[in-house]
């Protein structure tokens, strides 16, 4: 119940950050006066816990909303139809699937054909967008196939455009909400610079890496590809036949990263926490966040 709470409040504050402008300040004095008011509370010995995550919530949602939260971002919508070359940061963990490869890459340029120079001409943007190449990409000393990494800085020649519906599934929702309006097809991998990503997030998806090629070097295939695609959202290694399969079944939303196992690691971890922990006290609910944030 009071992640109930937390997530209600998030979802009002989405909604709210995306009509009005986020202002600072208004946040900084709200944040001061939710924390000044909850203590106070507590002093009192009133029960306010369900309003203060309600509130907590939404000062995150208000946080993370925002004009255009919905929207892709515009800097390649001009040049869909177009055959470019782009350079950018690999996001997250490359995958196979099939002939191909996806990737997600931060833009940070796009080179443009032009009459006067043979080699194009390159426009700095600020843009993502979801890119597949061919699996003809040069090995990477150290790495396995498809040997690029959250991090690289890759060079793509391809045809930029507009995602388009998968059957019912309103696939360029689905990318808008990542920040996400492009889509390169047909391209192929013209240079890569293999960098540490660093950080935070550079960390989670070399642990993600890691743990994909245990499972892979201890399970046996089609299982090992399965496990990759409940456990960590790697679906690149089903085979056509094993997605048929689950599809005739009706078990495709078993792998994918689904509500249903969000919730029953959430489970897991919020019931150790508690018991560690203790309910009396809401700070039990900060490792199974933290968790289901990572």
């Amino acid at each position: 119940m009071p992640l109930a709470w937390a997530g209600l409040g998030c979802s009002l504050g989405l909604f709210w950050g995306a009509a009005h402008p986020v202002s600072w300040l208004a946040v900084a004095l709200l944040s001061i006066a939710l924390a000044g008011g909850y203590v106070l509370a507590r002093s009192a010995s009133l029960r306010v816990g369900g309003v203060a995550l309600l509130l907590a919530g939404a000062l995150v949602g208000v946080l993370r909303g925002g004009d255009g939260l919905l929207d892709g971002a515009e800097g390649l919508v001009a040049h869909h139809g177009d055959g470019v070359t782009i350079t950018g940061t690999v996001v997250g963990t490359p995958e196979a699937i099939g002939t191909r490869v996806r990737l997600t890459l931060d833009v940070e340029s796009v080179r443009t054909p032009d009459r006067r120079t043979p080699s194009g001409v390159d426009w700095p943007v600020d843009a993502r967008a979801v890119v597949w190449v061919g699996r003809d990409i040069a090995p990477l000393p150290g790495r396995a196939f498809p040997f690029l990494a959250h991090g690289d800085l890759v060079t793509v020649v391809g045809k930029l455009g507009a995602p388009e519906a998968i059957g019912v599934f309103d696939y360029p929702e689905h990318l808008a909400a990542r920040g996400i309006s492009d889509v390169l097809t047909l391209g192929r991998v013209a240079a890569v610079e293999a960098r540490d990503g660093g950080g935070l997030m550079g960390t989670v998806h070399g642990w993600r890496r890691s743990l994909a090629g245990a499972v892979e070097r201890h399970v046996p295939e089609p299982q090992a590809a399965v496990v990759n695609a409940l456990t960590l959202g790697l679906r690149g290694g089903i085979t056509p036949e094993v997605n048929e399969a689950f599809r005739t079944s009706g078990l495709s939303h078993l792998l994918a990263v689904s509500g249903l196992h969000v919730g029953v690691l959430l489970a897991m971890v919020l019931g150790v926490s508690a018991r560690v922990i203790g309910r009396h006290r809401l700070v039990y609910l900060l490792p199974p966040l933290v968790l289901l944030w990572a």
